[in-house]
């Protein structure tokens, strides 16, 4: 037997503001849009070999005093948009930023422990605002709470599943008319 679901949206849509900017809109907003929007991917860097440069870089065990060093070497006849080390931190802070990881020692009196007790998180309100200005994920949000029901051969049961599938999403929802 094929089990059916049901969806029914609360009555009440929410109210959205039509004039906010996601990350999107931010980024065609930027002086370097023009450039962004010609298929180069690797902006702000000029291609992949040099955003694989730029990586190799960061990620190596060089002070910024060799970066600078190794980028005005005369063997070095690949240009590349970035001229220092702070010149190449700058292009990788123009980058968009993610939520950040957070940690804290948890330390409890009179029970110490083998090894520290971690506790590591992301501030919930930048990741909520990393998702909904990423425009990768505008089509994936359910905004709207809604009750969904499988319908069996025993009758109709409520299934969960996202947090708008929740009773306590269509209760706020209930108290915010």
């Amino acid at each position: 037997m094929i089990n059916h679901c049901q969806r029914v949206y609360h009555p009440n849509p929410p109210v959205s503001c039509a004039d906010g900017m996601n990350l999107l809109h931010c980024m065609e907003m930027d002086e370097y849009a023009p450039i962004c929007n010609s298929e180069n991917i690797y902006f702000p860097f000029a291609s992949k070999s040099k955003w694989e440069l730029a990586d190799w870089l960061l990620r190596g065990a060089l002070s910024q005093k060799d970066i600078d060093t190794y980028l005005h070497l005369e063997c070095m006849t690949f240009p590349v948009s970035f001229t220092s080390a702070k010149d190449l931190h700058c292009h990788i802070k123009s980058l968009p930023d993610a939520p950040h990881w957070q940690f804290q020692e948890i330390k409890v009196k009179n029970y110490p422990t083998q090894s520290p007790i971690m506790l590591y998180w992301c501030d919930g309100l930048e990741v909520v605002e990393h998702l909904f200005s990423n425009p990768i994920f505008a089509q994936c949000m359910d905004i709207s709470p809604y009750k969904e029901f499988e319908v069996t051969a025993e009758g109709q049961e409520q299934v969960y599943g996202e947090f708008m599938s929740t009773d306590d999403a269509w209760h706020i929802q209930v108290s915010h008319q």
